[in-house]
């Protein structure tokens, strides 16, 4: 599939909602690959929006650094990602995007209206061959399962259930502009405070956001757009911070009272789908043979994060005595495939990984949830704590489907072979 962009430059000028300053966003084609680049014009900083740059996810996704980034750029983001836009540069006059009503149909109308171009370059597609769950804050998580389109189902629960709904959506930039682009950010009046502390929301306003009383009525006189208004925003959210994957999802995202930091962290795994390697790279790293190679294939892989794959079958040479009438895979070679696994990762950020052995400095927190059987499909996610070059800590998550069949904690060294 051929990326797209713009063909000509679009101008927003607005009010900030966090500054309540009028800003200016320029938004341009970019030709020169796939992904957002975000521009401070006062210093002339620049910023690739990806996962990696996120750097604030309490009521917007921030992308800069320590020092500086950018604010509420993910509703530009959801409507030109939305609408099928993979390219483009964003050059922002301020520190945040005019806000308009907040929502992103003044966006999407506009780049709707706007001719598209087709880059040189492909972009990828994110479509998992096997699924993806993810635990937030709060009792929030997200699967993500192979589909034939991009789908979503979000459900969202506020203050014991006061604030819920749910709705599965089929996005396409037909469905987005009419189903999704004009649902409006929402908050409870008691938050309003505690944006004001933190140096936020000095232009909001009930023209800018959906205000909801402490017992769930709304406080905006010409009530909500749709029966369902926050759900559709939080899907809103998730376009936009999806776009910083780089990746055309073609799966079913089913997200339960996610935020911008599980939607990020979502983005992060869809940014991580390349690599895909096979046994004969697994083997180019790994110093493990038969019978105690434990991966078979590594699907997803970015500097902090794997996920990889142990196919069990029948003819494992530890079901002879384990146990010959009820083969149950030992949890202790569930807990060295995930080892391993974390391995490959932390082999694969080393210079010189055919020179270097890990070993195991320790275990934490290790349960085992369900066996393990012939014919499972054993799901291994290692995600990467600590890592001071020599010495790592990561936790582990084995999955048969989205099932958690074991977790914990490792600790790890990388030692010369």
């Amino acid at each position: 599939m051929k990326a797209k962009t713009l063909k000509t430059s679009l101008e927003f000028r607005g009010l900030g909602v966090h500054s309540g300053e009028e800003v200016r966003l320029l938004i341009e084609p970019r030709t020169d690959r796939v992904g957002f680049l975000l521009v401070h014009e006062p210093t002339g900083q620049t910023y690739e929006a990806v996962p990696g740059a996120v750097v604030e996810t309490r009521r917007y996704t921030g992308i800069g650094t320590g020092d500086h980034h950018l604010k509420v750029a993910e509703h530009v983001l959801s409507a030109l990602f939305g609408l099928g836009v993979d390219a483009a540069v964003l050059r922002f006059s301020h520190d945040e995007a005019p806000f308009y009503d907040g929502s992103a149909l003044e966006y999407a109308r506009r780049i709707a209206e706007t001719p598209l171009q087709e880059l040189d370059a492909e972009v990828p597609v994110f479509a998992p061959a096997d699924p993806v769950f993810l635990e937030g804050e709060d009792g929030a998580w997200a699967q993500v399962t192979p589909a034939d389109a991009w789908k979503v189902l979000y459900g969202v629960s506020y203050r014991n259930g006061l604030l819920q709904g749910a709705l599965h959506l089929h996005l396409t930039p037909e469905t987005y502009l009419r189903e999704i682009a004009p649902a409006r950010t929402f908050l409870f009046e008691d938050e309003v405070e505690a944006l004001y502390e933190r140096g936020l929301a000095r232009g909001g306003s009930l023209d800018n956001a959906l205000v909801f009383r402490t017992n769930g009525s709304v406080m905006n006189p010409d009530g909500l757009r749709f029966a369902d208004e926050p759900v559709r925003h939080k899907i809103l959210d998730l376009v936009g911070d999806l776009a910083l994957g780089r990746h055309r999802p073609r799966a079913r995202f089913v997200v339960w009272k996610g935020g911008h930091a599980l939607h990020v962290a979502l983005a992060r795994r869809v940014a991580a789908a390349t690599p895909n390697f096979d046994i004969r790279e697994i083997l180019r790293y790994m110093p493990h043979r038969y019978p105690f190679l434990l991966v078979d294939r590594v699907l997803y892989l970015d500097d902090t994060w794997i996920q990889a794959v142990k196919n069990v079958t029948m003819n494992e040479p530890f079901f002879t005595g384990h146990f010959p009438e009820n083969p149950i895979m030992p949890g202790v070679l569930i807990v060295e495939a995930l080892a391993q696994a974390g391995g490959f990762l932390l082999l694969h950020r080393v210079p010189d990984p055919e020179g270097k052995l890990l070993v195991f400095a320790g275990l934490d927190k290790v349960r085992f949830r369900h066996t393990v059987r012939p014919g499972d499909r054993l799901i291994l996610e290692g995600e990467l704590l600590r890592f001071g070059g020599r010495l790592a800590k990561l936790r582990a998550v084995a999955r048969v489907g989205t099932r958690i069949v074991a977790e914990g904690e490792f600790m790890a060294s990388v030692v010369d072979a």
